[in-house]
């Protein structure tokens, strides 16, 4: 599946197609991203350890080695508007200017960055940072790693 035409600028050369996503019809069928590229870089599992301070609950591990720099998923769910009553556990601050403060709730939906656990009591420090990145007039909330994860 290809991306649909994207609404160009004004301005645009009319010879010229515009998108706003990479176009894969150029390249072979079969064609795969080098090395870990397409190998999914998390998974969740219940923690089991006795001695872990979340022990029953789920966690995200890496499926493989993720390097230090890398963008390895990013925080997906509902797009709320802030409330004093909201309770989620997953909630994440999404923007906030003046009274209009919204969060991304993964409570309900999401992907396996919702078991992204707090590093306090488990490590030394945290391994991962989020970072706030606009594409196409929306944010998107990446997680990086800040050091190497085995």
């Amino acid at each position: 599946q290809f991306p649909a035409a994207a609404i160009p600028p004004l301005g645009w050369p009319e010879n010229h197609l515009y998108t706003n996503e990479i176009l894969y019809d150029r390249i072979p069928e079969d064609f795969q991203l080098p090395g870990h590229l397409h190998e999914p870089a998390i998974y969740i599992k219940v923690i089991e350890d006795p001695g872990h301070i979340l022990v029953g609950q789920r966690g995200v591990f890496a499926a493989r080695k993720i390097l230090s720099g890398e963008v390895f998923s990013e925080y997906t769910g509902y797009l709320i508007q802030r409330r004093v009553q909201d309770r989620s556990a997953y909630l994440y601050k999404y923007f906030e200017r003046g009274s209009l403060e919204l969060d991304i709730d993964a409570q309900d939906a999401g992907n396996e960055s919702r078991y992204l656990n707090d590093y306090r009591d488990v490590a030394e420090a945290h391994n991962v940072e989020f970072l706030v990145v606009p594409i196409n007039g929306r944010l998107h909330i990446m997680l990086q790693a800040i050091q190497d994860i085995p």
